[in-house]
């Protein structure tokens, strides 16, 4: 673990800087993502501090994840209480509630607040499950960028992004695609953002130490388990449906969800889409490099 003050965290290319009065933790799975801090401009500031936001009011929660199966404490809550969008978090391990905040201006973008009220020791600890998926979805949504549960792998300069739920063969995919050759970008989580008129598909941090990587994307495909492999293409909204069933969303509100489909329709107008019914074996690899 690195405790500091300052860093500059890249995500998706999106240059965030974080700093504090404090010192605090940087995991040791997050510091590959992280510099020292830079002067040139930043897309994000992320200011940490020892407390909660203050005042909170209980009648301006909009939204509440709970997941009973695991607890009745909620796992995080939304709060509108203008200006301030307020995301107020459970510790995933502890399901201790609350341990963090997470608020900021919703007519600005950029500036972010990240609040954790753990009193244990001097070094404060901000960076857990889900906080911090929270900080990374909200920073990617309000820079018109997305999550998405899919693994990815390069291949000879193109990426290919499969997509799917739990159990479906997504990890299974990007193994298959490795023993040939090819370079695993991530297999469970994936960023996707236009940068210079190109769609990127980039890892993003996870419990595990790894490199940060990116690749042009060239295809998605949605996957599903069969005796043969098969595909069909799919255009127009219900590409674009069937593919937003695998983006990560917070839809909290009506803003927030047009806002999302506004995302998902740029990212995947350029992108070719596919159901892929899989057998998975070696001839799952050449069968889809001849679909694009």
């Amino acid at each position: 673990m690195t405790h500091t003050q300052a860093i500059q965290l890249q995500l998706a290319e999106l240059k965030i800087a974080i700093h504090s009065d404090y010192q605090f933790e940087i995991p040791d799975a997050l510091a590959p993502f992280c510099e020292p801090p830079q002067i040139a401009p930043t897309d994000a500031t992320v200011r940490i501090t020892n407390e909660l936001f203050p005042n909170l009011q209980a009648d301006h929660k909009i939204f509440e994840a709970n997941f009973e199966m695991y607890s009745t404490a909620p796992l995080w809550q939304t709060y509108q209480q203008a200006p301030h969008l307020i995301v107020r978090a459970a510790a995933y391990e502890t399901r201790k509630f609350p341990v963090s905040d997470l608020w900021y201006e919703t007519n600005q973008h950029t500036h972010y607040t990240l609040g954790t009220n753990n009193q244990e020791s001097s070094i404060l600890k901000p960076f857990h499950n889900p906080i911090d998926s929270l900080l990374y979805t909200h920073i990617l949504h309000n820079h018109n960028a997305l999550m998405i549960h899919a693994s990815c792998v390069e291949a000879h300069g193109k990426g290919y992004l499969f997509a799917g739920f739990s159990g479906v063969g997504k990890s299974t995919m990007a193994k298959l695609w490795e023993q040939q050759g090819a370079t695993i970008i991530n297999d469970d989580r994936i960023l996707l953002r236009k940068h210079k008129d190109q769609i990127w598909a980039y890892n993003s941090p996870m419990p595990y130490p790894t490199q940060p990587r990116k690749t042009k994307l060239s295809g998605i495909f949605l996957l599903e388990q069969a005796p043969q492999n098969e595909a069909l293409r799919l255009t127009g909204i219900t590409a674009k449906a069937h593919t937003a069933a695998f983006c990560i969303q917070h839809n909290f509100s009506k803003h927030f969800t047009t806002k999302t489909y506004q995302i998902i329709t740029d990212l995947f107008a350029q992108i070719p889409i596919f159901i892929l019914s899989v057998y998975p074996d070696k001839n799952i690899v050449e069968f889809v490099k001849k679909l694009i």
